[in-house]
């Protein structure tokens, strides 16, 4: 009889265990990380990188590198968050894609490549910019540099007629162009499996010159 009670009292428990896990709330899993430019885009310039060195195998050290200029190296990370400040993205003309490598205590290497873009907020808010017109110049003028969005399944990119390596492997994410000096202009054509596009890009410099005769 103990036996049985006991045996009833677990199989309750049982039961009361997995109607409570049967009425969670749901959510969205992503399984193919590619199709979206989410996973390679900073929500804003201040991001957690987790250090999971091994028990006892030592610190980690963390490399930052933009794509024009901007270069830290962090070393003696103990294991858990550390927390990575990188210049704010406050317009185009300081928007960056960076590469990481996080070297663990035990050798292992470690990297990723994410963009930082204005417009971006890890609040429920955000910002783009607005041309009214698809005819416009604006959409061919930069400022010496910008960061591209590369759609997903893009085949092949080409800047100034040279292809050039995207580091995407086919995902959605960013690419970045330049330095262009002022008053240059730069080819730019983007294969997908769908159309080729084509576009001369003109870097042009930030304000205007007005002259008095």
């Amino acid at each position: 009889m103990k036996t049985l009670l006991s045996f009833a009292a677990c199989f309750l428990a049982a039961a009361a265990y997995s109607e409570s896990e049967a009425v969670g709330a749901s959510a969205f899993i992503y399984v193919d990380t590619a199709e979206s430019p989410f996973w390679r885009t900073a929500t804003n310039n201040v991001v957690e990188i987790s250090i999971d060195s091994p028990a006892n195998a030592g610190t980690a050290s963390l490399a930052v590198t933009g794509s024009f200029g901007y270069s830290v190296c962090t070393n003696g990370l103990a294991p858990g968050l550390f927390t990575l400040t990188l210049p704010a993205a406050t317009s185009p003309e300081t928007e960056d894609v960076y590469n990481l490598v996080l070297t663990l205590g035990d050798g292992t290497v470690r990297t990723a490549r994410f963009g930082v873009v204005a417009g971006v907020s890890n609040r429920p808010e955000g910002s783009a910019r607005c041309i009214p017109s698809g005819k416009s110049s604006a959409w061919a003028k930069f400022h010496e540099r910008a960061v591209m969005p590369i759609p997903y399944g893009a085949v092949s990119l080409s800047i100034g007629g040279e292809p050039v390596d995207s580091g995407l492997d086919g995902a959605a994410g960013w690419y970045p162009l330049g330095p262009i000096a002022v008053g240059s202009s730069k080819s730019v054509s983007l294969e997908t499996p769908y159309a080729v596009y084509n576009q001369l890009l003109n870097s042009v410099g930030i304000g205007f010159l007005l002259l008095y005769r």
